[in-house]
């Protein structure tokens, strides 16, 4: 009877949908719940509110610093543990905030710095590089589709906290579940690679001489470049721009798009049917990307992503009936999702998986900024203008500019893809 193998890395895998759940749940989708019951409370205007986003820039200096971490043994252990505790602390502390500018401090930076530590663009896409190659494309898919679960699980729970409770009680709730459910796994399973565990990628084990010949003869399509080297590379600098522009368009969607449902008319309940439905859109689309990003070309299929997105968020813009609405929610769903996935995919491949913890965190401070900068556009222009209609046409032509730069570093020979 064959030994059934149980590999590891598929507790990475589970480590990293848990925590970018929580972490994408709770900084994107979630907030996005408070937006309107906060803003009355703290008697501040929408824009101010969204402000809270740029609070989080005040980390970039570090973050490059972080990044060479998450190479070392035990890093990315000491990084998500540290950012679990920190992070649980402060959202228990953001219950008791009677200022927005306590808000900013304590969620803006403090829960900024967790969110960073616990995985957010830097830890968790650069460890799942390290242990997986061939099978990269489905581990990467399911460990993103944490990012959707956020919103399909974490919003809707967040909804039903604030219909039942105050928006204090919701803030000790969450910080409590990201203590429980992320600190306990993450100390008894995370690995940084796994070599460091006697085995190797996609679950060869060493000293099975088939398994190794098969793992060297992947790994020559899998050299690694130092962060010297790809910094040098056009690539790498156009891929950066792809990452910015796609999460200039992405974090304002899941920040606003509740308000803006609701600004059409639509009750909470149903605005919230709506947002969960792009959740889950975007939560099992990943996996079709995934596992077509083995088959071709990841590149190519995250511009279709990213221009496809762009469109289809002019569904949202333009609907006024439900039917519409759920048509946006399924195409941007879909679209939306994919785009963490393929990009977590792209980097890899053009540039290796040993020092993916370095390269991420030279790249993560740019697309932060664009992150940060866009929801509160879309804040400010909402106040300014009465509707969010100026600033998702922007947010489209965000999508657009990041899958037209993506067909652009296809066709760049440098010494990466020679």
């Amino acid at each position: 009877m064959p030994k059934f193998r149980f590999f590891h890395g598929w507790l990475i895998v589970a480590i990293t949908f848990l925590t970018s759940m929580l972490n994408a749940g709770i900084s994107g989708y979630g907030l996005a719940f408070f937006i309107r019951p906060m803003s009355e409370s703290l008697a501040v205007s929408r824009g101010a509110f969204s402000s809270i986003t740029l609070f989080r820039l005040v980390l970039m200096p570090i973050v490059p610093f972080l990044g060479p971490l998450v190479d070392k043994k035990n890093g990315a252990k000491a990084l998500i543990i540290s950012g679990s505790i920190i992070g649980g602390l402060t959202l228990i502390a953001t219950s008791n905030v009677t200022e927005l500018w306590e808000f900013f401090i304590l969620f803006g930076i403090i829960f900024g710095l967790a969110n960073t530590l616990m995985g957010g663009q830097i830890v968790e896409p650069a460890v799942l590089s390290k242990w997986f190659i061939k099978k990269r494309g489905r581990a990467m898919a399911i460990g993103t589709m944490g990012i959707s679960a956020g919103g399909f699980i974490i919003g809707p729970i967040v909804g039903w906290l604030l219909s039942n409770y105050s928006w204090e009680t919701a803030w000790v709730i969450l910080g409590l579940s990201v203590i429980i459910f992320i600190t306990p796994p993450t100390f008894l399973f995370m690995q940084r690679q796994p070599e460091d565990i006697g085995l190797l990628p996609d679950g060869d084990l060493q000293g099975d001489s088939e398994a190794e010949n098969t793992s060297k003869s992947t790994a020559t399509h899998d050299i690694s470049f130092t962060l010297k080297e790809v910094v040098k590379q056009q690539q790498f600098w156009i891929i950066m721009g792809v990452s910015a522009f796609g999460m200039g368009g992405l974090f304002p969607v899941i920040m606003h798009q509740v308000a803006y449902i609701q600004d059409k008319g639509f009750t909470l309940t149903t605005t919230t049917t709506i947002a969960t439905t792009v959740a889950f859109f975007a939560m099992i689309g990943k996996i079709p990307w995934g596992i077509l990003a083995e088959k071709f070309n990841p590149a190519i299929l995250t511009s279709i992503c990213a221009i496809s997105a762009g469109f289809s968020l002019f569904l949202l813009i333009f609907g006024q009936s439900l039917t519409i609405l759920y048509t946006y929610a399924l195409f941007m769903g879909i679209t939306m999702g994919g785009f963490p996935t393929l990009i977590n995919i792209v980097l890899p491949m053009y540039f290796g998986r040993d020092h993916m913890g370095a390269i991420r965190g030279v790249m993560v401070p740019i697309t932060q900024v664009f992150a940060a900068i866009s929801p509160v556009i879309g804040g400010f222009v909402w106040d300014y203008f009465g509707s969010y209609d100026i600033a998702f046409a922007l947010f489209a032509s965000f999508w657009i500019i990041s899958g037209i730069l993506m067909i652009l570093s296809t066709k760049i020979k440098t010494i990466i893809n020679q």
